[in-house]
């Protein structure tokens, strides 16, 4: 079976006039937002758009200089961009609003980009967490209380892109920005809702219950796609809409969010009947882990953790992975320097994520 590569080998070709903007399509442009446009792609939405061949042109010229994607995302992502802007089916979209902050005062992680289809609808992405601790930071805050600052940011960028066009509106993204989508399209204004044609998390974090149940997701829910690996773990974080479409992936456990496993058929992505047993077992549990914690214990938590994440002075990824031992070390000596309620509180709520996991097995 075939990927999202095979894809644009088999149907690059085809333009859009040819066969319709479908699901594989939002996953290609979601996955393109990693490609680092700074100083080729304006951040102003309402500035001149520049042709997708053009900017990718530019990005490879200096990409060597660009060593921004870390220990987690594979360099082959890139490979994505490259191979679609090569297709018929892609080479006239245009690019505008790339936007790539990082605040730490803020503890905001959020980048972005649209694409202009030829038929001047738009394709709002949201990328996913990248290589900073500041983006990490954001997301564990992400699935103990929203909105995040991310959260906000996106709202605001769905309408400043809606109000440079009038045409009709999809946002998509992966992971983090899946719910960035999912988020920005549930809490936009009204008449920027219904230009909505779809939102699509691919393998994101959901929304909890009472955003679910919200006028606002209601209006929106028959237009919202999830797509979920059969053992994601990101995407089994809180609670999706009633769209969800299990995708079959080629690899095992955490690897399965990366959506160059994903197989792919025709147009569409291939769909399994049911989630895997280590799938539904982690689902369960990481639920039994955020909704058994109060909103205190849920800070308290946090606070901990970054502190010892802190102590490390690493600011991303790969500056944590580069120094492992040292940092352990540095890390463990901060965790028994908290006090003994921050210490207590942390280990207990680690606890319980294992714990919830085992009282899931034991049902079997």
């Amino acid at each position: 079976m075939g990927n999202l590569m095979d894809y644009m080998d088999w149907r690059g070709d085809v333009t859009f006039a040819g066969s319709p903007f479908n699901e594989i399509d939002n996953i290609i442009l979601a996955m393109t937002t990693f490609v680092d446009f700074s100083g080729i792609v304006s951040p102003a939405i309402d500035s001149e758009p520049v042709e997708f061949s053009v900017a990718m042109e530019k990005f490879n010229e200096v990409a060597d200089e660009r060593n921004y994607l870390g220990v987690l995302i594979p360099a082959n992502i890139l490979d994505i961009a490259r191979k679609a802007v090569l297709c018929e089916r892609y080479r006239s979209i245009r690019l505008t609003g790339f936007v790539n902050q990082v605040d730490e005062a803020e503890q905001m992680q959020f980048a972005a980009l649209t694409f202009i289809l030829p038929d001047g609808t738009i394709y709002v992405a949201f990328r996913g967490t990248d290589d900073t601790i500041v983006g990490w930071k954001e997301d564990i805050r992400l699935g103990f209380k929203t909105p995040v600052p991310a959260h906000t940011r996106a709202v605001a960028y769905l309408a400043e892109a809606a109000a440079c066009t009038d045409g009709g509106i999809r946002v998509g993204g992966h992971s983090k920005g899946g719910n960035l989508a999912l988020w920005a399209a549930v809490h936009c204004p009204g008449e920027v809702q219904a230009r909505i044609l779809n939102v699509y998390n691919n393998d994101g974090p959901g929304l909890f219950p009472e955003v679910l149940e919200q006028p606002s997701f209601l209006a929106i829910a028959d237009r919202v796609i999830s797509f979920i690996p059969q053992s994601s773990v990101v995407g089994a974080i809180l609670e999706q809409g009633p769209i969800s479409r299990i995708v079959k992936s080629n690899e095992d456990g955490i690897m399965q969010h990366d959506p160059l496993s994903w197989e792919v058929l025709g147009p569409r992505f291939v769909y399994l009947e049911e989630r895997s047993k280590f799938g539904k077992h982690f689902e369960e549990a990481i639920g039994h882990w955020i909704y058994s914690m109060s909103e205190e214990e849920k800070a308290h938590f946090a606070e901990a953790l970054f502190s010892v994440i802190d102590s490390t002075g690493a600011r991303t990824l790969t500056e944590l992975n580069r120094a492992r031992i040292k940092n352990f070390s540095q890390m463990m000596k901060a965790l028994r320097g908290l006090d003994h309620d921050s210490r207590s509180m942390m280990l207990r709520t680690i606890m319980k994520l294992f714990g919830g996991s085992r009282e899931v097995k034991n049902k079997e």
